[in-house]
């Protein structure tokens, strides 16, 4: 990797361009200098700065982030149950997971996109709990009083590819 392990909190939502799926980042609040200075230039990604931690109680990991420049928090915890699995197709968490494509855009609203690779997820059903999420609040979303739905991963090596525009 061109940088070690760093933590993020990102606000997507998952869409479909000409038949291809993908995700598309509404924000991404991480405190890594290659993040904020090379990546969100070069693959027009809303990086934000901000403050972010995550510490480990017993089986539990307690997340918070703090953006500079910006009134936005988030704060929760979140414990990962014991088993693990792999998605299989036709699952909502298939669906959330298998995605081999970003999309983000630009100021101009110029649309790209970037080719992903990374083999599948392992996933645990998580417990979740959610302090104070004000993240949300840029784009109009009102989260609902329904429980959120949340896996958890220890992550894998993902490569991304050079992007192109499409508009």
């Amino acid at each position: 990797p061109l940088t070690p392990p760093f933590s993020e909190i990102n606000v997507r939502t998952y869409v479909t361009y000409k038949g291809e799926p993908g995700i598309y980042f509404l924000s991404i609040d991480v405190n890594n200098w290659a993040s904020l200075n090379i990546a969100k230039r070069w693959y027009h990604l809303p990086y934000r700065p901000s403050e972010v931690s995550i510490q480990k109680e017993g089986a539990s990991l307690h997340f918070e982030g703090i953006r500079k420049k910006e009134p936005l928090y988030v704060k929760g915890s979140y414990t990962p149950l014991k088993e693990s699995f792999f998605s299989r197709a036709g699952r909502l968490d298939y669906w959330f997971t298998e995605r081999y494509r970003l999309y983000s855009s630009d100021s101009f609203s110029n649309l790209y996109t970037a080719s992903i690779d990374h083999p599948p997820w392992a996933l645990q059903n998580t417990e979740v709990t959610i302090d104070k999420n004000t993240l949300f609040s840029p784009f109009g979303f009102h989260l609902g009083a329904d429980a959120p739905i949340a896996h958890y991963s220890y992550g894998v090596q993902t490569n991304f590819w050079n992007i192109k525009k499409l508009t």
